[in-house]
């Protein structure tokens, strides 16, 4: 079995499909996070307030994460940057 050796324009022709694969992936993401921030158009009255109450409630547990992961940190970090009460 012999190896055929690479010369550098075949890896120059292999970065740039590599690199319009990466381009196309992209504006694909791109697409669906639009997708995902703009409410349906064609939900009616009751969706439109069920996905609003999901968004809010993803929202509350989000911050309360957030709160919980910041108490739990706030133990390693200087205390110059936390003030913690004193006991």
């Amino acid at each position: 079995m012999i190896k055929k050796r690479s010369t550098t324009h075949e890896w120059d022709l292999q970065k740039q499909q590599l690199q319009a694969q990466l381009e196309a992936k992209a504006k694909d993401i791109r697409k669906r996070i639009e997708t995902l921030r703009e409410p349906d158009s064609n939900a009616t009255l009751q969706e439109r307030w069920i996905s609003n109450i999901g968004r809010g409630v993803a929202i509350a547990d989000g911050l309360l994460t957030g709160y919980r992961l910041y108490k739990r940190a706030s133990k390693f970090l200087p205390t110059r940057l936390v003030k913690r009460k004193k006991k």
